[in-house]
């Protein structure tokens, strides 16, 4: 659970939000607000337009998407040196530390500690954590996705296997992708983005998933070349033989989408879009989670926490009340309507209109039901973060295309990793 300020310390904060809504009662105040993702950003402007009808004194402005989160990232970074970074942001879980490092971020910890009912809002214990550090709360999760295996079921079908028993091992994905490219040709089996999606998710998950570590725990030492490590680069390097084409994200998802490649693995926050191009094109979609190979398995998250960035206390006061909706029932119903992303909230999923709908989806059915299993994603320690994500991607990529075998880049792995750790 998060950990909350002292009492005196919580009171303090109480009268300065107090003193900031009063400034809010008087004037309309407006509020600047960065996202990811353009394919997202209806959405976001859903969730305002419903916000500015229940908060009138509040305007929310959105500045244009970046097209991923790297670039939201870097546009933060340039936006705290020319002073034009936005109120609020939501940024990928995986660079909250890099942020807090730059002393970039709001702590939210006192404006939680000042909420009477924060208990009775309806925040996961364990998706409250994604945007910590250290004792202190960052940012509140917003959207939240595992990674997952998006597959043809006519596809799978005409290699002769059942597509109601996906297979619940990567050497027998490996194989189906294998017998489908062998009928239909390379680059029809599988896609596994391993290389656009942000801080080396996919090479986290699969180590994750089988109860492994990137680093120990106090971010010291190395964890990623013990045996799960080892496992993770022959399941690259296995999907890679197995008829797969090394593309961009983009071009992998429009083969999926047209019906031409059969599986697509990345993170459920991409289950609105798929399901919709399924129905356009005429073919029926599947869905799995990564397989679990441990009992101690665990997904890191995908996703982003809404973080105030402002210095200003009445603008602050407002971002808080925009994060709290966005992240509340309301927000977060809008959110799964729009997107594959599981909610955040325990509210919403309780919510009638989310159980009789969504939920009742398979899809969202098998999403949803993985959070007991969900930990924060993992982000290198340092200014070097981003260095040491692009060395990884780099070399992972050697063993997707065969290049060079998984013993072989280990090692190069931990050395290059290491040299760019603090020291």
């Amino acid at each position: 659970m998060l950990k909350m300020k002292p009492s005196s310390l919580a009171g303090v904060v109480l009268f300065t939000l107090v003193a900031a809504s009063n400034e809010l009662r008087a004037a309309q105040i407006e509020i600047t607000v960065d996202t990811a993702f353009g394919e997202y950003f209806e959405m976001h402007k859903a969730i305002a337009a419903k916000f500015m009808e229940a908060h009138p004194d509040i305007r929310v402005a959105f500045n244009n998407p970046a097209s991923n989160y790297d670039e939201l990232f870097q546009r933060t970074i340039r936006g705290a040196i020319t002073g034009t970074v936005a109120d609020v942001s939501f940024q990928f879980y995986g660079y909250v530390r890099p942020l807090v490092d730059r002393g970039l971020p709001l702590s939210l910890s006192n404006f939680i500690a000042a909420e009477p009912n924060w208990n009775d809002l309806g925040y996961l214990s364990k998706s409250t954590s994604m945007a910590q550090v250290g004792e202190e709360v960052y940012g509140v999760p917003f959207n939240t996705s595992i990674s997952f295996i998006f597959y043809n079921k006519s596809q799978v079908r005409k290699a002769g296997r059942d597509p109601d028993a996906f297979p619940q091992s990567w050497n027998e994905i490996a194989s189906l992708s294998k017998s489908i490219s062998d009928i239909s040709g390379p680059g029809t089996g599988i896609y596994i983005d391993y290389y656009y999606i942000a801080a080396n998710l996919t090479f986290d998950a699969l180590i994750e998933t089988q109860g492994g570590k990137m680093m120990s725990d106090d971010l010291t030492q190395i964890a990623f070349d013990g045996p799960e490590g080892v496992a993770a680069l022959r399941i690259l390097h296995k999907l890679g033989a197995s008829g797969m084409i090394d593309t961009t994200r983009n071009q992998a998802q429009q083969s999926f989408k047209a019906g031409a490649l059969a599986m697509y693995a990345s993170t459920s926050g991409d289950i609105r879009t798929f399901k919709d191009a399924a129905e356009a094109a005429g073919w029926q979609l599947g869905c799995a989670a990564f397989p679990l190979a441990s009992t101690d398995g665990r997904y890191p998250a995908g996703g982003n926490a809404g973080m105030i960035m402002t210095k200003d206390a009445a603008k602050q006061a407002a971002a808080w009340e925009y994060i709290k909706f966005a992240t509340g029932e309301i927000g977060q119903l809008m959110v799964a309507k729009f997107t594959g992303y599981m909610p955040s909230n325990r509210k919403t999923i309780e919510n009638p209109e989310f159980r009789n709908t969504l939920y009742a989806d398979p899809c969202y059915k098998t999403a949803v039901d993985q959070l007991a299993h969900v930990t924060g994603p993992f982000t290198f320690p340092g200014p070097n973060a981003q260095r040491i994500s692009a060395t990884i991607r780099d070399l992972l990529r050697e063993v997707v295309t065969q290049n060079k075998a998984p013993a072989a880049v280990m090692p190069k792995l931990v050395s290059e990793v290491k040299a760019l750790l603090p020291q």
